[in-house]
């Protein structure tokens, strides 16, 4: 049996954050929740880290370069998509650039995000390999 997949929302947007955990809890899956960059840390440096992070764009303590950089110390990485509310080209070009996974935009379609979580959990960014027909 495969082991659940497990997604790190790192957001402090109410809005996004209630959002992301609908389609979430909508497709059973997993999820944690952190507000800092502190928190997204504590929570990478868990049991088990995520296999997909949301994060914002900036946080009291950091930004999402720290999210993305602190993602990758993890083993197996976590895919990173970037989660804000500004469609701002160079912040997509930038996050593509440093090797986020994507950068989406509310509102959320609940079957496009849905999809989205599936390629990144099913990415082979060295994490665990997982079933996109496990999210359906």
């Amino acid at each position: 049996m495969e082991a659940q997949s497990l997604v790190l929302i790192a957001n402090d947007d109410i809005d996004i954050l209630r959002q992301l955990k609908t389609v979430l809890d909508h497709q059973k899956i997993r999820s944690s929740y952190a507000a800092s960059c502190e928190e997204a840390r504590q929570c990478m440096l868990g049991n088990r880290a995520p296999d997909v992070v949301f994060t914002g764009t900036s946080f009291p303590d950091g930004t999402w370069r720290d999210v993305l950089a602190m993602s990758r110390t993890c083993k197996p990485h976590p895919a990173v998509i970037l989660t804000t509310r500004l469609v701002d080209m160079n912040l997509y070009f930038d996050a593509m650039e440093e090797r986020a996974f994507d950068y989406v935009v509310p509102p959320f379609a609940l079957d496009d995000l849905a999809w989205i979580i599936a390629c990144a959990a099913a990415q082979g960014f060295g994490r665990r390999k997982q079933k996109v027909a496990s999210f359906a």
